[in-house]
């Protein structure tokens, strides 16, 4: 328990002497004025400027100083109390005493700390290396700040308790601090990593080698710390290690229990909290029985007689501490649950009667609610195209309008031109009786766009559409905090070209000859929304019709029917799939076969919107 409060204690030293320099360091990288410099280096108005603001972070330094290399031209720039000017040289890829610089930028990492030995400062010290990043994220250098190793090492390492020992490692297990400075100097010093100690070679064992590496790799989230023991110069220690994953290090507390503490050092202290312990305790005993064991006692047994059925108990209210109010509430409840005793059926039967007037109540309600909804479909059925109309310009054709409720806010129109005729499946926003409102407007708006402008194209007519729907909505205060309008897919027979003109707003077009299926995007655009502007882009399909193609319009519910293992929507791949499956039925047959492949697909899962389908073959005959 010891040791891992001695590693979390190490853990949070290191971390509040670092981070703050840590953080000064990434501002410093982060700044625009140091970015400027690296970008026009040498441009001496922008050193300047550059040198001055470096000079502002160099005094909130801990050890004031500072530095920067930059990757395009290899200068290395540092300044520390000890020097008066800026102090400038050349790294080099083949200075093995550089090779932290090409290091640090083949890494990428954002930061990382680094102990080496500098040969320009003729010290030691531990580096906080910050990547500048160009504004695509680029590295254009490396800027930091240092630390005295010997000051780093009295912070993070040094302890006064005998028998306690802080060591400081990578990953890899090279020492990054340690008590004995001999050793972080060495390795400051070496060029090779070969040459460098590490905490490996400081362990007896090797078997407790094995365990140190398993617990770096298990400990490196920081979530946990493990304990353990090492055999170091012929001792066995009590080891704790704990990560430090904001630096990469790992902290290994080690403790010598014979210098650390013996038995004898506790037992006057022992002695004392023992005594202590039974006075407290022997007063919190006397305590308790008097102000709670004793009431709660008298409590339990008016609860018994209670139980028993006699309600006339009351207890006595002495005080007024939690038990006295604790005996209030149990007279106020049984004073309740004798009141409820005496006049129970008498509540029953009142309650009952309320209950039963509320239902009457709710059952009329919801009939007038159904009954007006009924008539509701009735009047947005009557907008609908009747089987005759609709048979004199089809050779076959079939429909399948199915809403979510009783009324949608889906329909399918059609408007007989003579010679030619228009067709359009809708789907308004909303569903039930706000969407069956849409669609007697958007109706009444088709037709009213039709007499208007009888020789319109689809396009022409889906600008216009829009154009009146967001009048028609917005026309009034009242109603200006609404958004809603439609998709639509719109098609005209034009008998004199012998086309099907086609635009779509929102919803696409289907046509089937032989076995291919060919869709027709709708635009993207949103018909009727406030948010929508005035003027829309809308393109149009000019379809040469020939004998052997059918043509289908659907609204955006048979796209989202949900179905299959995980309720995911039908959508286009499967829709042509099917399309072209019922290209092979008999025309009289498809609306029985379309029926059936939707609820095959459908199984149990809920339809989630409105849903309207509807198939036709055009009849090219050249009489009307």
């Amino acid at each position: 328990m010891y040791a891992l409060s001695q590693n979390l204690l190490d853990k949070n030293r290191i971390l509040s002497l670092v981070e703050r320099e840590l953080g000064l360091s990434l501002k410093l990288a982060d700044d625009p004025q140091i970015k400027e410099w690296i970008l026009q280096e040498q441009n001496p108005e922008i050193q300047y400027r550059a040198e001055q603001q470096l000079e502002s972070y160099r005094r909130f330094f801990r050890d004031k100083a500072w530095f920067l290399a930059i990757r395009s031209s290899g200068n290395y720039y540092a300044k520390t109390p000890d020097t008066i000017e800026v102090m400038v040289s050349s790294l080099t890829p083949d200075n093995p005493a550089d090779r932290w610089f090409y290091r640090t930028l083949e890494e990428n990492r954002d930061f990382s700390l680094n102990v080496d030995h500098n040969v320009m400062l003729k010290e030691n010290r531990v580096w906080i290396n910050v990547l500048v990043r160009d504004f695509d994220g680029t590295a254009l250098g490396i800027a930091g700040c240092g630390m005295n190793l010997t000051a780093f090492l009295e912070t993070l390492v040094a302890q006064k308790n005998p028998g306690i020992t802080s060591v400081i490692i990578n990953s890899s297990g090279d020492l990054q601090a340690h008590p004995d400075e001999r050793l972080i100097n060495h390795n400051a010093e070496v060029t090779k990593d070969s040459d460098k100690i590490d905490i490996y070679s400081l362990i007896d064992e090797p078997e407790d080698r094995e365990v140190l590496r398993q617990y770096i790799e298990e400990t490196a989230s920081g979530d946990s710390v493990r304990t353990f023991t090492l055999s170091l110069e012929g001792k066995k220690v009590l080891s704790a290690l704990g990560s430090i994953p904001e630096l990469g290090w790992y902290n290994l507390v080690l403790l010598d229990q014979d210098n650390l503490f013996s038995l004898t050092d506790f037992l006057p202290l022992a002695a004392v909290i023992l005594i202590s312990l039974l006075t407290i305790l022997a007063s919190v005993i006397f305590t308790i029985n008097r102000l709670i064991l004793r009431p709660l006692g008298n409590l339990t047994k008016a609860a018994a007689v209670v139980a028993e059925g006699s309600y006339d108990t009351n207890l006595p209210v002495k005080t007024r501490d939690e038990i006295g109010l604790l005996s209030v509430s149990f007279n106020t409840m049984t004073e309740k649950i004798r009141h409820y005793t005496n006049n129970l059926e008498e509540m029953i039967s009142q309650r009952t009667r309320e209950l039963q007037n509320s239902n009457l109540l709710l059952a009329e309600s919801q009939k007038k609610i159904i009954d007006s909804i009924e008539y509701a479909k009735l009047i947005q059925n009557s907008i609908l195209p009747t089987p005759g109309e609709l048979g004199r310009r089809f050779k076959n054709y079939f429909t399948l309008l199915k809403p979510l409720d009783l009324v949608g806010g889906d329909f399918y129109f059609f408007r007989d031109l003579g010679y030619d005729f228009c067709i359009a499946v809708v789907d308004c926003t909303g569903h039930g009786v706000p969407g069956a409102f849409m669609t007697m407007m958007v109706n009444a708006l088709l037709n009213r766009i039709i007499d208007t402008l009888p020789e319109a194209g689809p396009a022409e007519m889906l600008l216009q559409l829009h154009r009146l729907v967001k009048q028609t909505l917005r026309s009034e205060n009242e109603v200006a905090h609404l958004d809603n309008g439609l998709d639509i897919a719109l098609g005209r027979y034009n008998r004199e070209k012998n086309q099907f003109i086609f635009a779509g707003g929102g919803l696409p077009m289907y046509v089937a000859e032989g076995e291919e299926v060919t869709e027709y995007p709708g635009n993207k655009i949103r018909l009727g929304f406030s948010s929508s502007k005035d003027n829309l882009e809308i393109k149009e399909h000019a379809i040469t019709l020939s004998q052997n193609q059918r043509f289908y319009l659907l609204s955006d519910g048979i796209l989202d029917l949900p179905g299959g293992d995980k309720g995911f929507g039908l959508g286009k791949t499967r829709l042509a799939e099917i399309i072209k499956g019922g290209c092979k039925i008999d025309p009289s047959k498809q609306e029985e076969f379309f029926l059936k492949e939707f609820s095959n697909y459908q199984g149990d899962h809920g339809q989630r919107d409105d849903i309207t389908f509807l198939g036709f073959s055009l009849s090219l005959s050249k009489e009307k």
